[in-house]
């Protein structure tokens, strides 16, 4: 399984709420997976080689609830819940992981609104990127036709939730569970070419959430090339599909400038 960094998120710099079903584990640590026992051995054949490369850059497709009053007055909600709150906007979320020989190093997410396909695009929803790193979190608003940050704010107080949405140093891709999930199971693996489909499936226990993890692993590199995961309803939300693509070893995201706001 690759570890969640999805979270269910309401910020605001007056008020922040996180829930968040991250966290990871070693196999040999906690619960086996269950399933197809070749498509296991493929599948950790994919972790091993993906763990051992110098660099890779993941990119994920989801979407967000977005609200915002001014520069300093903001919120975001993850995509589920059954209908969003006053004042907010559906926004595309598009995220790039920095991945360093299997751990995360930094995060860049920027959130915009889908202005082809919704109406009325006004610049009173300007787009909201943020920036995680080891070191420190930063925020900030993109302006014009480029998206081009004004400035940064470093994240603390009300916004230190960006500080734990997203853990940096941890490994992605493992095998068995993270805590907090049940143990994955795998289905027999589907043969398309050089590409291999494997479909598992397991459970946040927190609140029972289904997940369905449809991984694409290309046969000559052993290499994770596509996933999508399809996270089931619940009483309070929607179900949710995003996917993430892992592109070629050695890009990686350009890191912004940062220019603290005065």
């Amino acid at each position: 399984m690759r570890i969640l960094s999805k979270s269910v998120v309401i910020a605001a710099l007056t008020m922040v709420v996180v829930a968040s079903p991250t966290g990871a584990s070693t196999l040999s640590s906690h619960a086996k997976p269950t399933g197809d026992a070749a498509t296991i051995a493929l599948y950790a054949k994919a972790v091993n080689t993906i763990n051992s490369l110098p660099a890779v850059t993941e990119v994920t497709h989801d979407y967000y609830f977005y609200a915002y009053t001014s520069p300093q007055q903001w919120r975001l909600a993850w995509g589920t819940p059954a209908a969003p709150a006053a004042n907010e906007h559906r926004v595309d979320l598009t995220a790039e992981l920095r991945v360093v020989r299997g751990r995360t190093v930094s995060a860049i997410d920027t959130f915009a609104t889908p202005c082809a396909t919704t109406s009325p695009c006004t610049s009173t929803q300007p787009p909201l990127e943020i920036y995680v790193t080891k070191a420190a979190s930063y925020w900030t608003v993109l302006v014009g036709p480029k998206r081009t940050p004004q400035c940064w704010t470093r994240a603390g107080g009300a916004t230190s939730w960006l500080r734990s949405d997203f853990t940096v140093g941890e490994f992605v891709w493992y095998v068995g569970n993270s805590p907090g999930y049940s143990e994955p199971d795998y289905r027999p693996m589907v043969r398309h070419g050089n590409n291999v489909a494997i479909t598992s499936s397991y459970v946040y226990q927190k609140t029972g959430l289904k997940i369905t993890e449809a991984d694409t692993i290309n046969t000559k590199t052993s290499l994770f090339t596509h996933t999508v995961y399809h996270v089931g309803a619940t009483p309070t939300s929607k179900p949710d599909t995003y996917t993430i693509a892992v592109l070629k070893p050695g890009s990686v995201p350009k890191s912004p400038s940062i220019d603290l706001c005065a």
